[in-house]
């Protein structure tokens, strides 16, 4: 059984809070969410080899007049968004896309923390942000956004500010509804995949979620909290390590931000705390 295909694609960027945004959509009564989290149909090359039947399949619960959605936020992953833009311009002409952004050094932060957490990182954050690195290159986003606009209209992307869509006097989630052509809705309110509520990962849980056969386990209850505590450690934080990121990385995350300022048309900075360009 299959069904539509989504109307319209939350592109990323990651820790931006993008997860708070699927889970609020889920609960608008016009929007039905895919049958997996993150289908990144576009950028996995074995998911974009089942073809369209398959990607459709995930959207075989949408109800009568309800749309549907995909939300990937490696879609705007610096070495995947080319990839992922040329083939959701190809397969979803019409589609509307959101792209939420944060403010760079923070989202980069983030992102730090959840790969330590993950055991993908031991540097310290500073140490770890090159001009090179993913926390640097998926923070520049009108870098991103130019690499989409070459295959989408602009008028079809949406972006907004984390930092709108988790404040009560945001306007984000009104914008958000209204490009999607939904009517307005107030979700819960609750925020989900925070960092620094996650726990660490152990060395043996890292192995087992790397296991194909992973997600296709179904533990017995009894057994679940011996598996978390085999899997799963106490939160840790990583380290900040000494001074300030490199004048080369603030510099390009600020020249970026200029630019996506001027883009999107607003005369305020869209992050004091990166200061003047």
């Amino acid at each position: 059984m299959t069904g539509p295909l989504p109307s319209f694609v939350v592109i990323g960027a990651m820790k931006t809070g993008t997860t708070t945004l699927a889970r609020w959509l889920a609960e608008h009564p016009a929007v039905a969410e895919p049958g997996e989290k993150e289908p990144e149909f576009f950028i996995d090359e074995s998911r974009w080899a089942r073809g369209l039947e398959w990607y459709r399949s995930l959207y075989a619960g949408t109800g009568p007049g309800q749309v549907t959605f995909d939300a990937s936020v490696r879609y705007s992953a610096a070495d995947l968004a080319d990839v992922a833009a040329a083939r959701l311009a190809t397969t979803l002409p019409d589609a509307r896309l959101v792209y939420v952004v944060r403010d760079p050094v923070a989202r980069a932060r983030s992102q730090h923390q959840h790969q330590w957490r993950m055991r993908r990182e031991r540097r310290s954050f500073v140490e770890a942000c090159t001009l090179e690195s993913p926390y640097v290159r998926d923070g520049l986003y009108h870098s991103i956004i130019e690499r989409y606009l070459q295959h989408v209209d602009p008028a079809r992307l949406l972006v907004v500010r984390s930092e709108d869509l988790r404040s009560p006097d945001g306007d984000a989630w009104p914008r958000i509804l209204e490009h999607i052509g939904v009517g307005p809705f107030s979700p819960s309110g609750r925020l989900s995949n925070v960092s620094d509520d996650k726990p660490d990962v152990s060395a043996l849980g890292r192995w087992v979620r790397r296991q194909p056969w992973v997600h296709r386990l179904r533990l017995p209850a009894p057994l679940r909290p011996l598996a978390r505590s085999l899997m799963f450690r106490a939160p840790t934080t990583a380290p900040t390590g000494d001074g300030e990121l490199a004048p080369e990385v603030l510099d390009a995350f600020r020249r970026d931000a200029e630019r996506l300022r001027a883009w999107l048309g607003r005369e305020q900075p869209l992050w004091p705390s990166l200061g003047p360009s």
